[in-house]
């Protein structure tokens, strides 16, 4: 039932490209379906092909996921005159005319990303993030910087022009479990190695058993256990 999505319910937040490939539907749905067996809730952004694949499964499963969506800009015009059909006379129109003012920028696409990170770790223990890459932890296009998490969002959504490893390195940022999936791309070749922890098998069966999770240094170091929010 959609109940089951309560707000009030610890939420796994999804991320993934807008260009996965319908072959790896499959793998989020069973994803998507441990998760809501586990009692958590489910939450994604309203982009194309991940969050897409992520949004469908979810209603098969009878939940009404939280979708997060970007908050589009308003250009306001005004028309000076308005003819009037009864006389003909043109006369001041003082209701403005707005309309969507086209593409969705950047900035509001992270803000989209950073608030649905938040409302994770905000939504009680036990939430989590898990991510759908299809393409190596970028660098930046034009400084060369490598990409680090970081708890500043706009440091996170700099330009390196991939929102997925943004929205995970925030999320690893900001102490949330963060489980990746490298979808045709090897993990060797796609998770980082310099985000100040190690990366390792998740330990569960399952369509997790393809997945590798991220465990900080700090962590890792002392055997502190790592929660696993996508374990029922």
């Amino acid at each position: 039932m959609g109940s089951q999505a309560a707000v009030s319910s610890p939420l796994v937040g999804f991320t993934g490209s807008r260009s996965l490939r319908p072959q790896f539907s499959p793998l989020v749905g069973a994803v998507v379906q441990s998760v809501v067996r586990s009692g958590r809730g489910v939450a994604v952004g309203d982009a194309a092909g991940a969050d897409a694949f992520v949004r469908a499964r979810a209603v098969q499963c009878g939940v009404q996921p939280r979708v997060f969506r970007p908050q589009r800009q308003h250009r306001v015009s005004y028309r000076p005159f308005q003819q009037s059909p009864v006389t003909g006379r043109f006369r001041p129109a003082p209701v403005p005319v707005s309309r969507l003012a086209g593409p969705r920028p950047a900035a509001a696409l992270a803000q989209r990303s950073a608030a649905m990170v938040r409302a994770v770790q905000q939504s009680g223990g036990r939430a989590g993030v898990v991510g759908f890459v299809s393409s190596p932890c970028p660098v930046h296009p034009r400084s060369g910087k490598r990409l680090v998490p970081s708890r500043s969002s706009v440091r996170c959504f700099g330009g390196f022009g991939s929102g997925t490893w943004s929205t995970l390195a925030f999320a690893v940022a900001l102490g949330l479990p963060v489980v990746v999936f490298a979808c045709g791309v090897s993990h060797r070749v796609a998770l980082p190695s310099h985000w100040g922890g190690i990366w390792v098998a998740t330990g569960l069966g399952g369509p997790w058993v393809k997945a590798q999770r991220f465990v900080p240094c700090r962590r890792a170091q002392v055997g502190v256990p790592f929660s696993q929010p996508w374990q029922a």
